[in-house]
């Protein structure tokens, strides 16, 4: 769950509400998109608008709404809110909508929306009925690093770039999180030939992409063994024509979105309900506690197994 501290502007450069659009795990460009904003249990839109596939775009397939906190015409307060996506992936198409949840920061706590991370609404409830809101969301963003750094994995899409080195030639390349759509694989090295530094992108439509549990094919599931691999020979670039990835020391530089979400339907999916199911049972533990190897060993076979 992303968070926005109010007084924040989301725009393409402060990309805090994003929506991911991916065709066979390649990130691409839908038809339209459009959002709205309402409180957590609540049917008043709150702000609403259009996403311009140009103006509010990172890069294809990875979109945000253009959403300003500083608005003297909305009415906005601190706490969970849901942001609802219309999109049609064609013309004339059908409309689908995807949602997820997001926290309204006071800009006490918090200098940026982007350092907040979130696997449950700041809503009362158990031993933390009493707190206010902002104590609940610094509880809440605790306890969700703390979750990551357990289990090793995060649960809300990330588009992230990063370098991939490969030990031997292999028509496949693995992946550290589950994969939900890829932007690039760009090759950088040396030319061997002309002895100068280059970029050389690989054609993603000759790669599959293993996502499959985002469609609700979870046996087997991809998010154990995320990759992308070669399948046709037939490739205009003569790099794909070799149907390898070459052995290299961080050569590879592939972006994409990433993410342990559950299938909803949705392009990206949705953060699994069990991430925040156990953050009630921990708000009040020690932070001692976690740092305990016996501790830590405990939530990694007994609770974390699943994920």
């Amino acid at each position: 769950m992303p968070g926005v501290v109010l007084g924040e502007v989301v725009s393409a450069t402060n990309p805090l509400l994003p929506f991911f659009y991916q065709s066979t795990g390649v990130m691409t460009a839908p038809f339209s998109v459009e959002w709205k904003i309402y409180a957590l249990e609540g049917t008043e839109i709150i702000a609403s608008g259009e996403v311009d596939l140009d103006d509010d775009k990172v890069v294809d397939g990875y979109y945000v709404a253009a959403f300003d906190t500083t608005d003297s015409e909305l009415v906005l307060n601190p706490g969970t809110h849901e942001i609802v996506w219309s999109y049609q992936e064609v013309e004339d198409g059908p409309t689908k909508t995807a949602s997820y949840l997001f926290e309204l920061l006071e800009a006490g706590p918090f200098r940026t929306g982007a350092a907040y991370v979130g696997y449950a609404p700041a809503t009362a409830e158990g031993a933390i009925c009493a707190w206010s809101v902002k104590q609940r969301q610094q509880a809440i963003n605790r306890v969700s690093r703390e979750i990551e750094r357990l289990t090793g994995r995060f649960f809300f899409p990330r588009y992230v770039s990063n370098r991939h080195s490969v030990t031997h030639e292999s028509r496949t390349l693995w992946f550290d999180a589950p994969v939900i759509g890829l932007s690039s694989i760009i090759l950088e090295g040396g030319h061997p030939l002309i002895g100068v530094y280059v970029t050389t992108p690989y054609d993603l439509a000759g790669q599959r992409v293993y996502n499959r549990h985002l469609t609700g094919l979870t046996s087997p599931d991809d998010r154990d063994n995320p990759r992308v691999q070669f399948v046709s020979m037939e490739c205009d670039s003569e790099l794909d024509s070799g149907a390898v990835f070459p052995v290299g020391n961080q050569h590879l530089l592939v972006s994409g979105v990433f993410g342990y979400t559950d299938p909803d339907g949705s392009p990206f999916g949705c953060t699994p309900c069990r991430a925040g199911a156990y953050q009630p049972a921990i708000y009040c533990r020690r932070p001692a506690d976690f740092g305990k190897g016996g501790q830590r060993a405990f939530w990694r076979r007994s609770h974390w197994s699943r994920f």
